[in-house]
């Protein structure tokens, strides 16, 4: 066999995660609800505001109720998983979901608006820290991080075909097609629901007690909470800005179009699908901070990008650019997935792995909050000091999660490291 086909299978098969088939079918459902979220949230503030005539102040609102809702219902969640199990919370997460997507062509009033999202915020935050949690239980420590990077291109898989789906179907000139938009995203969580039956009530083995630790009890580790704050600031700028608010800046300020949207998160997903395992695989041995400090360099860098291209260029141009930043960003989120669900679960004990899986959505749901919030408001008044000011936010973080380095026990330090075929390589990357 040639050298270049040895080479080749020999790179294919180091990629290979090693996970089991159990873990496969979790991610079948990270996927799966990513379709659906996808595809309505980039466009959610469009036809709230375009569509519906909300104001642009009221609209990023409900786009942030629809996101922040996790901040409620994602430490409850974590709660019922610790005492219930992963599959009732996981399947009444669904439902409340797909209810509330289902109706959202009905909304003609902000309250309206207001109500559906959050029962569909409160859905979406529950499936994060039940599907966290699964994931966690069926993998061993040492192929975690395979696991995360597994979900992280799963996630980008499906918010990226999501968002390309939305891009060529909605359209401001039919208001008509939003809703085929909610339909398509309500109905997505049907194969979801249909995976999370074949999944054990309690995959972790573990006996159910009424009582398997408190909230209290995970807030009382002062590294767990200073590492949610400086989450919290990543997923505002490296997640949030670029789902919910670019769009509307690059529409306003650009004349960029929706289809040209979905071309743009669907650069964004297939670099992430195409990088992710790969990284994931070249991280292991490299201290997981200094990681989480490399996501936050590029989040800055995109940021700034985001800004020249919507306000030096124009259309197909401007969407290039942007495009472009969308892929730094990706850089980004394949550094910030291989490390936080391990690091997380690496600190938690086993019995309230629930609890600590849920106080990490809550800091996901706190940024996909804020981010909109905050950002349609600075949108509207300086497109300039909104982009300047999350690139300089991210890389505050992104230094302040280097000084927890040293804080973090020994075993949780760094990325485990698998065995290596000849020829492999890995990264290291500073504390």
């Amino acid at each position: 066999m040639p050298k270049v086909v040895l080479a080749a299978t020999r790179s294919l098969r180091a990629l290979d995660p090693k996970l089991p088939g159990s873990v496969w079918l979790v991610q079948s459902v990270s996927l799966a609800t990513a379709v659906g979220y996808g595809s309505v949230l980039p466009y959610s503030v469009i036809y709230l505001h375009d569509v519906r005539g909300f104001s642009l102040g009221v609209a990023g609102l409900v786009a942030a109720l629809l996101t922040g809702m996790g901040i409620a219902s994602g430490p409850v969640t974590g709660a019922l998983v610790d005492r219930l199990g992963t599959r009732p919370a996981l399947l009444g997460s669904l439902v409340l979901a797909a209810a509330a997507l289902a109706s959202f062509p009905l909304v003609r009033e902000p309250w309206q608006a207001f109500a559906l999202a959050a029962v569909a915020g409160a859905g979406y935050g529950g499936i994060h820290p039940t599907v966290s949690s699964l994931i966690a239980a069926l993998t061993a420590p040492e192929r975690r991080h395979a696991a995360y990077a597994l979900q992280r291109v799963s996630v980008n898989a499906g918010f990226g075909i999501g968002g390309l789906i939305g891009g060529l179907v909605a359209t401001t000139d039919k208001p008509g097609s939003f809703t085929i938009v909610f339909l398509i995203a309500a109905g997505s969580l049907l194969p979801a629901a249909i995976a999370t039956l074949a999944l054990p009530r309690d995959p972790s083995g573990a006996t159910l007690h009424l009582d398997r630790g408190r909230y209290r009890d995970v807030l009382r580790s002062p590294v767990l909470l200073r590492l949610m704050v400086v989450n919290t600031v990543f997923v505002a700028v490296g997640y949030a800005l670029l789902a919910v608010v670019m769009p509307v800046f690059a529409k306003g300020e650009a004349g960029v179009t929706e289809s040209m949207l979905g071309l743009i998160f669907l650069a964004n997903t297939l670099f992430i699908v195409i990088v992710q395992l790969p990284l994931a695989r070249a991280l292991e041995g490299s201290k997981r901070l200094g990681v989480l400090a490399g996501a936050a360099a590029c989040w800055a860098i995109g940021s700034m990008v985001v800004l020249g291209g919507g306000l030096w260029f124009h259309a197909a141009m401007a969407a290039v650019v942007i495009g472009v930043a969308g892929i730094v960003y990706g850089i980004g989120e394949c550094l910030h997935a291989t490390v936080i669900g391990p690091l997380v679960a690496d600190l938690a004990p086993p019995h309230m792995l629930g609890r600590y899986m849920g106080l990490l959505t809550l800091s996901f749901q706190l940024g996909m909050t804020v981010g909109p919030a905050i950002g349609g408001f600075l949108l509207a008044a300086s497109p300039t000091g909104l982009w300047a000011g999350a690139a300089a936010l991210v890389a505050v973080a992104g230094l302040g999660a280097l000084t927890l380095s040293e804080r973090l026990p020994e075993h949780a330090r760094t990325t485990p490291a698998a065995p290596r075929t000849p020829g492999e390589r890995g990264v290291t990357m500073p504390a």
